[in-house]
C-alpha cells in the first residue's frame, strides 16, 4: 500500500487534528463531485480515503507504523478469540458490588463513547455588527457523512458482509500475558465482527463529502476566537451510535468605523472648531442606529464623550457604553471675513 502519510502530505508524527485537517482539505479538492469525468482525481480521492482510514484509526496507524502494513495478522500472533479475559468475565457478571470494571479501570474500549462519531471543526466569519448585536446565520459546511448508497457500511449496495476471519466475528482478539488473556479490538474489522466483500463504488469506505446547511445562533457580544458547539453535527457514529459535534471558531470582520473593548464600543467623530467653542448637537452612528449627541461648549480636541448603555448589550446586567472621541477640524485657510471676525474675537479676549 502507498505510504498514507505521503498521500495526505503530512509528517509521520502528525497529530489527530493535523490528519483531519489534511484529509478534509484534500478530500474536498479531489472529490469526484468537484472533478467530474476526471479519472486521475477519482483515483487520488480513493488514495486519500484509504490513507485517512488507516491514520484515523489508532490501532491501524500503530500497526502501519510498526510493521509498514495494516495486515491484522501482523498484530495478532497466536491469538485465541474464544478465550474470555477475566476482566471481561467480571464485566459481564455485573462488576464488584455495584462498581463496574469500567469504574475501577478507567472505562471499556467497547464503550458507547469509543463508538461516538468524531468531532469536526471549522471557522465562521461574522460582521462586527453581528458579533455585537447577535444574529442567526445559515452556513454551508462540507464534511464527511454516511454514504447514501451503502448507508455507511462501505459495502456495495445489496452485497453481503463476511464474518471477520481474524476474530471469528467477535470483534475482539485476545493475547496471552502470562496466565492472563488481554482482549483488544480486532484490527481486521475494527470491532465490527465482519469485513466487506465488495466495496461501495461510490464512496469506497462508507463516507462521502456532503454539503449541509446549518443554522447557527450567534449570541450578542461574542468575542473573536470564541468557539460555538453544534451538538450532533460532527461525524456520524458507528453502528447507530450518536454523531460527534461541530465546533465553530468565530472570526469577526473588522468594522470601518467602530472599535470595541469588551462591551464598550468606540468611534471617532469630527466637529468644526466653531462648534467645539460654542457647543452644538450632532448625529452620531451607534450600533443601535443614529442618535443625537450634545457637544458641550468649549469641548477640547481628544475629548471622549459617553453615551450610557448604547454599546454592546448581552443582557439586562451586562450593558456597555458608546464612547465618542472628538476630533476638531481646524481649517488651514480662512476667508477675509472669517479672519476679520476672529481678529475681533481676539481683541475682545485681550481686553478681558
Amino acid at each position: 500500500m502507498k505510504n498514507p502519510y505521503e498521500v495526505l502530505e503530512i509528517q509521520k508524527g502528525a497529530t489527530e487534528k493535523d490528519i483531519k485537517k489534511a484529509y478534509h482539505r484534500l478530500a474536498v479538492q479531489f472529490h469526484p463531485d468537484h472533478n467530474p469525468n476526471d479519472a486521475t482525481a477519482e483515483e487520488k480521492f480513493k488514495e486519500i480515503s484509504a490513507a485517512y482510514e488507516v491514520l484515523s484509526d489508532p490501532e491501524k496507524r500503530e500497526l502501519y507504523d510498526t510493521h509498514g502494513t495494516t495486515d491484522p495478522r501482523a498484530a495478532a500472533p497466536g491469538h485465541d478469540a474464544g478465550y474470555i479475559d477475566p476482566l471481561e468475565f467480571i464485566r459481564r457478571a455485573g462488576g464488584f458490588g455495584g462498581r463496574t470494571v469500567d469504574d475501577l479501570f478507567g472505562g471499556s474500549p467497547y464503550s458507547k463513547r469509543s463508538m461516538q462519531g468524531q468531532d469536526l471543526q471549522d471557522t465562521i466569519n461574522i460582521t462586527f455588527i453581528e458579533a455585537a448585536m447577535g444574529a442567526n446565520k445559515t452556513i454551508a459546511i462540507n464534511y464527511p457523512s454516511k454514504c447514501n448508497f451503502c448507508k455507511g457500511t462501505g459495502a456495495e449496495n445489496g452485497t453481503a458482509l463476511k464474518q471477520c476471519e481474524t476474530c471469528n466475528g467477535q470483534g475482539k482478539i485476545g493475547q496471552r500475558n502470562g496466565f492472563m488473556q488481554i482482549l483488544s479490538t480486532c484490527p481486521g474489522c475494527r470491532g465490527k465482527g465482519h469485513t466487506i466483500l465488495s466495496k461501495c463504488q461510490h464512496c469506497k469506505n462508507g463516507m462521502e463529502i456532503k454539503t449541509d446547511t446549518l443554522k447557527v445562533s450567534i449570541p450578542a457580544g461574542i468575542d473573536a476566537g470564541s468557539i460555538l458547539r453544534l451538538s450532533g453535527k460532527g461525524m456520524p457514529g458507528e453502528g447507530g451510535f450518536e454523531s460527534g459535534d461541530m465546533y465553530l471558531r468565530i472570526n469577526i470582520i473588522p468594522h470601518a468605523k467602530f472599535k470595541r473593548d469588551g462591551l464598550t464600543v468606540f468611534v471617532e467623530e469630527e466637529i468644526d472648531y466653531i462648534d467645539a467653542i460654542l457647543g452644538t448637537k450632532i448625529n452620531i452612528d451607534t450600533i443601535h442606529g443614529i442618535m443625537k449627541l450634545t457637544i458641550p461648549a468649549g469641548t477640547q480636541p481628544g475629548s471622549v464623550l459617553k453615551v450610557k448603555e448604547k454599546g454592546i448589550i448581552k443582557n439586562e446586567r451586562s450593558k456597555g457604553d458608546h464612547l465618542v472621541g472628538i476630533k476638531v477640524n481646524v481649517p488651514s485657510k480662512l476667508s477675509e471675513d472669517a479672519k476679520s471676525l476672529l481678529e475681533q474675537l481676539k481683541a475682545l479676549k485681550t481686553k478681558e
